[in-house]
C-alpha cells in the first residue's frame, strides 16, 4: 500500500475564493487538484457577514476539498497560512481508506 491519503478540507469566506485558488495553483507539486464548493456558514464567527448574512444567520463561504498525501498537509496549511494575512480559514483532515477513478 502507497503513503497515506488524507481529504484536507478550508473553509473560508467567498471574498478569500481568488486568493485561495491562487495559492493552492503554487501549490501544485502538494495539491494535484481539488474542488471548491458553495456553502453557507452558520456560527458565532459572523463578524465579516454582511449585514444581509447577519440578518439570515448564515455566511456565504466556499469549501474547498483535496486529496493530498497526509505528510504534506503541515506544509500545506503553513504555506496557505503565509500566503494568506486573513485567518478565517477552518480546516479539518479526514483519513482516506482508497481512492481511484472509475474507467
Amino acid at each position: 500500500m502507497g503513503a497515506p491519503l488524507c481529504k484536507l478540507s478550508l473553509i473560508c469566506p467567498s471574498d478569500l475564493k481568488v486568493v485561495l485558488c491562487d495559492l493552492l495553483e503554487a501549490l501544485d507539486d502538494l495539491v494535484p487538484g481539488y474542488t471548491m464548493l458553495g456553502a453557507e456558514g452558520r456560527g458565532a464567527s459572523m463578524e465579516l457577514a454582511s449585514a444581509a448574512e447577519r440578518v439570515s444567520g448564515a455566511m456565504k463561504v466556499v469549501q474547498f476539498e483535496m486529496v493530498v498525501l497526509r505528510q504534506s498537509i503541515d506544509t500545506i496549511l503553513d504555506r496557505i497560512a503565509r500566503g494568506c494575512s486573513r485567518r478565517q480559514i477552518a480546516y479539518w483532515i479526514t483519513p482516506i481508506d482508497d481512492y481511484g477513478r472509475l474507467v
